[in-house]
């Protein structure tokens, strides 16, 4: 039996990147989703013949000195993506804001929104340290360790200070900026929930400028689908065991045993993109089963998702931006939010849209304690009770989709915990609260040589930009001739 480079398991964002980058070096490599799709929580399902992305995600990160430009460039592959005039349109109370990447533009809409506020001030900071912070995190790479805090602290003090200084400071300085305006700071604490899992009051001031930036650079359109990206990013990778799922892995002498439906491989190293909670079930390494332990105990703060599905009547959706966030005063029930993040496909995308209906993906947050120990009737009412609720709040700040919204369906905690195997269904990965990052985050290296973990809950977190980092951040640590080639990438 042939024995891999490498097996990488679970086809996310965090697996097709590793196994990409690994082919492009020349090693043997073989990918195993136990989906029809790549890409995870990030990707595409087909339902009645109709294509939904899983989360209403967004792209960004394309240009210099972000990653996925980088490893675009490295794989030398072309995305099937379209750069978008504005990231999104906040609905929040009776405002209107339009989070444009021109400077100007978007500072001439908060001027219009937040009159008074010190808008100039706050987008010249966000721009200006976020691009400090990408500088930084290149030079910071790899990190293996508290000796590589130190390293980087000798060989870079004056920034080193500046980062420290930063991580101390609370992300709540940022509300300085607003004059008071309630529905500003409403607006800034979602952005930061949604890009970090967190909000402002909970997170360090350099975790608050890279959330708050996100919405302000440029966005990206995925054509197809989020699962189409991911195929463009995994075009060399060869093979990918699609619906096939790893039972276990297990440590056989020098190598790795993987217990799959599809028979046994071997491997000399393991990467899962998985999380480290459930890492307990999948390996059978005792060491790594108490990791995994730990970490159930430890990074117990986490949320899960309630997510929207519907096709929408193109002529109802006409002006509509292809993001929308809307911002209620009550949160939503069942241990909800008060945000709901609308994703319309683009009518141009003959394989995301139909000749007359887009494809909707609403996403909010939940506590997955909300949904445990139901009974089915119980889970049914729950579901029906959200999805009447989220619908009203969107015809109540979109009124012009009321009629056009078709075949609504929601998936819960529970949806995601059946499909993706995550643990309690939680998505978007740990937290990036100041309890845990960056001193307590995890990284990528378990306590089995060989074995390593990509994804959303190992350093530096959630987010297909924070993903991307974490896997270089992984392969610059164990593959030399990684670490070679990508300084001149």
């Amino acid at each position: 039996m042939e024995v891999l480079d490498y097996a990488v398991v679970g086809a996310g964002i965090g697996g097709v990147l590793a196994s990409a980058l690994l082919t492009k070096l020349g090693r043997s490599v073989a990918l195993f989703e136990s989906l029809s799709y790549l890409g995870g929580c990030a990707g595409t399902f087909k339902k009645n013949g109709f294509s939904y992305n899983v989360g209403a995600t967004t792209i960004t990160g394309l240009e210099d000195p972000m990653p996925l430009w980088r490893i675009a460039e490295f794989l030398e592959t072309s995305l099937p993506v379209r750069e978008l005039p504005l990231s999104m349109q906040v609905l929040v109370k009776e405002k209107r804001i339009n989070l444009w990447w021109d400077s100007e533009r978007l500072l001439d809409d908060l001027n219009k929104n937040f009159r008074g506020s010190a808008n100039h001030e706050l987008i010249d900071t966000l721009r200006k340290s976020h691009l400090e912070l990408w500088r930084t995190l290149w030079k910071f790479l790899p990190f293996r360790g508290y000796t590589d805090l130190v390293r980087f602290f000798l060989r870079h003090p004056t920034q080193s200070l500046r980062q420290l200084f930063w991580h101390f400071r609370s992300g709540q300085s940022f509300k300085e900026y607003i004059n008071g305006y309630e529905d500003y700071r409403l607006f800034l604490d979602y952005i930061s929930l949604i890009t970090s899992q967190a909000f402002l009051r909970d997170v360090s001031y350099s975790v608050a400028v890279m959330g708050l930036s996100y919405p302000i650079n440029k966005t990206y359109y995925a054509f197809g689908g989020m699962s189409n990206f991911m195929e463009s990013l995994a075009k060399d990778v060869d093979p990918i065991y699609r619906k096939t799922t790893v039972f276990k892995v297990k440590k056989a002498g020098g190598h790795f045993l993987l217990e799959t439906s599809k028979g046994e491989f071997r491997a000399k190293r393991v990467i899962l993109n998985t999380t480290v909670w459930n890492l307990e079930d999948l390996v059978e390494v005792e060491s790594v089963k108490n990791f995994s332990r730990r970490a159930k105990r430890t990074y117990s703060k986490a949320w899960s998702a309630i997510t929207l599905y519907a096709k929408v009547k193109k002529e109802n959706v006409k002006d509509t931006p292809s993001h929308v966030l809307i911002l209620d005063d009550e949160p939503l029930p069942f241990g909800g939010t008060k945000e709901l993040f609308l994703s319309f496909s683009l009518p141009e995308d003959r394989l995301m849209s139909s000749e007359d209906e887009l494809s909707l993906t609403v996403s909010t947050h939940t506590l997955p304690s909300y949904w445990e120990n139901l009974t089915e009737e119980e889970y049914s009412q729950r579901t029906h009770t959200l999805k009447e609720e989220i619908l009203e709040r969107i015809y109540k700040r979109l009124p012009s989709l009321k009629g056009g919204i078709r075949e609504p369906f929601i998936g819960t905690p529970k949806t995601f915990e059946r499909y993706t195997k995550r643990y309690k269904g939680l998505v978007g990965g740990i937290p990036i609260v100041r309890e845990y990052f960056p001193f307590h985050y995890p990284l990528p290296f378990t306590p089995a040589e060989g074995l390593y973990v990509v994804g959303d809950t190992i350093f530096p977190g959630q987010g297909i930009l924070g993903v991307s980092v974490g896997v270089l951040n992984l392969l610059m640590a164990i593959e030399e001739e990684f670490r070679k080639c990508w300084s001149y990438a």
